[in-house]
């Protein structure tokens, strides 16, 4: 589980910087809870 919230920090703090908005909208957060719940799908699998 540790490893998991790991990865999802990494994954979440590149988008950020690729994105490089300090604030995120409600969309973008929207787009990245999409995107942890496609990366925990695959880590289980």
């Amino acid at each position: 589980m540790i490893i998991k919230q790991r990865i999802l920090i990494a994954v979440e703090a590149f988008i950020l910087s690729e994105i490089e908005v300090p604030v995120l909208s409600g969309v973008e957060a929207l787009v990245l809870s999409e995107i942890e719940v496609l990366v925990l799908s695959k880590v289980e699998a």
